[in-house]
């Protein structure tokens, strides 16, 4: 019965870690807020439409363009560049 009420006690410890982490989470999602920026042309005389993407979050950078047929696009969070790619 004590190795049961152990393991329960420590499964309980874990899942009230969970949660804290959840709640701090959910409260720096609601205080620090994001930028976002989208925008897209397309000219009658050009074949293929233009457009940007730019998210801005605290600690993390997504760029997105789509230019001349060729999409590029970068992932950074902090200062290490996570994602990037396209066609050159």
């Amino acid at each position: 019965m004590l190795l049961i009420l152990t393991v329960l006690k420590y499964v309980l410890i874990a899942v009230a870690v969970l949660l804290l982490f959840l709640f701090l989470l959910l409260l720096f999602l609601l205080f620090f807020p994001f930028r976002y920026k989208l925008k897209g042309s397309k000219e009658k005389e050009a074949e293929r439409p233009e457009g940007d993407f730019h998210l801005r979050f605290p600690g993390v950078h997504f760029l997105g363009e789509y230019k001349e047929g060729k999409l590029r696009y970068r992932g950074k969070i902090l200062f290490f560049t996570l994602l990037e790619g396209g066609e050159e």
